[in-house]
């Protein structure tokens, strides 16, 4: 794992061990800015119904939703 911090956020990078592949996610603000990761630390992923939740450390720091999860999400800009 990768971590890279810009201005508009933080980018991690997952790479699997057994064949490579590499997948970036990006974070917006301050989204990380409790959780403190180094190089190599291990990212647990657990399938659920809806997608995937990746962890470290027993903290949850990511939801990637499936095909199901992504017709549940909804956003609504509240206004007056």
């Amino acid at each position: 794992m990768a971590v890279e911090a810009s201005a508009t956020g933080t980018a991690l990078v997952l790479e699997r061990v057994s064949d490579g592949v590499r997948e970036t996610l990006y974070f917006s603000g301050q989204v990380l800015g409790g959780v403190s990761r180094a190089v190599g630390t291990a990212i647990v992923c657990t399938a659920v119904s809806t997608g995937y939740v990746l962890s470290a450390a027993g903290q949850a720091i990511a939801f990637v939703p499936n095909e199901i999860g992504a017709a549940l999400l909804y956003n609504e800009r509240l206004g007056r």
